[in-house]
């Protein structure tokens, strides 16, 4: 008997032996998670829209919405001021959910949108209302709601220079509804003009309350495509974007719930540490602060210039919760690694950080592109798509987003197709995009 019970327990390791090999076989052999690139939408220049600059947003039905920049005209309403517009989730067709007039309904959305509690969409438009006229269009900007359901549009506020205009980024809302921005410029406390704000409109009403208006000490003017980031605790926090010889080169800022008291957590030195942050911020479950900057860094290898080059193609930054130290997570180098990311990060629940870069990469004068990755922890930068140009689509802008499955999805303000109304005539109009991150069936 002890002979058979033996042989039976070699037998148990011999087998348990072979499984163990198939197991470390297979994965070791497992195919690695391959992405591609979907083409969800190609605009073509006519009542479509054009350009689509700063991302989409996902519905919980994921349906996509978003918006086109239009054309910058001087003195007077625009011929194409731009639209609000719909990809459905299934059949990936195009819905314009508002094309804006360049009146009193607004011009030219250079940000994207918001979903609120009832599927309704907010955002704002840099120019068009009817509070003032300006050197440069008619309007100061406005806030407005769209409605999915019936197109139908609502002004919350039209700006004006005394409380703040040329709303830039975008807006955010909180659980109550309160929808909170910033302006570009407005009344400095001196009495100049140009310094910008962060409003709040109270929900259900129509009145903006300014918060805070930048001062020159402040170094906020030339507020670029920054949405504000609402945290935990109820504070806000938000960039400012400078450049110009004998001023800060942009700040990280905090604004507590209730007093509204404005402090600065990081002033940018225009080295290393990066020069110009935009797209806005993430938040971790710590409190740290995770964003870009769209030059500096270090050397880089194809700037616009010699002074471009010394300065860097731009960095991914950390603000530590409490001390507030920055910690630069990644220097874009340029060339097929990316430069110059223009648009915010995405943070998923792993603490992975994902964004985009308008150049760099492969084709195109100084790339196309890219779609990046920034693992947690490690911080290891992989290259997840280079842009080809061309129907491909070229130079991502904007947020992106992320589904159940883990894709991701954004814009394009370049390439797809040629059209009539394109920024750059033969680069085409821009695209939605997929970035498809699947390990194929074997």
């Amino acid at each position: 008997m002890r002979w058979k019970h033996g042989l039976l327990c070699c037998l148990l390791f011999m087998l348990g032996a072979a499984q163990l090999t198939q197991a470390v076989h297979a994965a070791t052999n497992h195919p690695a998670a391959r992405v591609t690139e979907k083409i969800l939408y190609r605009f073509k220049g006519g009542a479509d829209g054009a350009n689509p600059l700063p991302g989409v947003v996902m519905d919980r039905a994921g349906d996509l919405y978003g918006t086109t920049s239009g054309m910058h005209l001087r003195k007077g309403p625009c011929k194409r001021c731009g639209t609000v517009f719909e990809i459905s989730a299934r059949m990936h067709v195009e819905t314009v959910l508002h094309t804006f007039s360049g009146g009193a309904d607004g011009a030219h959305p250079a940000a994207g949108v918001v979903v609120g509690r009832y599927g309704n969409l907010y955002g704002i438009t840099e120019m068009g209302g009817r509070n003032c006229t300006t050197g440069y269009v008619f309007g100061c900007g406005t806030v407005f709601e769209v409605s999915p359901r019936n197109h139908a549009e609502a002004i919350l506020h039209a700006s004006s220079r005394a409380g703040g205009s040329w709303p830039q980024g975008g807006v955010i809302l909180d659980a109550k509804g309160d929808i909170y921005g910033m302006t570009s410029t407005g009344l400095c406390p001196s009495g100049k003009y140009g310094c910008g704000t962060v409003f709040e409109i109270a929900a259900g009403s129509r009145k903006a309350i300014v918060l805070h208006t930048f001062s020159p000490g402040d170094h906020a003017n030339g507020t670029p495509e920054h949405r504000l980031l609402i945290g935990r605790s109820g504070n806000l926090y938000g960039a400012t974007w400078n450049l110009g010889a004998g001023r800060r080169d942009g700040t990280v800022f905090e604004i507590t719930a209730g007093k509204h008291e404005f402090r600065i957590l990081h002033s940018f030195t225009g080295g290393r540490d990066g020069i110009a942050p935009n797209g806005g911020l993430v938040m971790d479950r710590k409190g740290n602060l995770y964003g870009t900057t769209g030059w500096g860094g270090g050397w880089c290898i194809n700037g616009r210039s010699a002074g471009d080059d010394a300065l860097g193609c731009g960095t991914v930054f950390e603000i530590a919760a409490g001390t507030h130290r920055e910690t630069i997570l990644h220097h874009f180098k340029g060339g097929r690694g990316g430069m110059e990311p223009n648009g915010g990060l995405l943070l998923d629940s792993d603490g992975d950080l994902y964004g985009t870069t308008a150049g760099g990469g492969i084709n195109c004068r100084r790339g196309c592109g890219i779609v990046f990755k920034v693992a947690a922890v490690t911080h290891k930068v992989t290259v997840l798509y280079r842009f080809k140009g061309g129907r491909d689509g070229e130079h991502p802008g904007g947020n992106l987003v992320m589904d159940k499955a883990g894709d991701l999805y954004g814009t394009t303000f370049d390439g797809g197709e040629n059209c009539p109304s394109a920024f750059i005539p033969g680069r085409g109009c821009g695209t939605v995009f997929e970035i498809i991150r699947r390990t194929p069936r074997r």
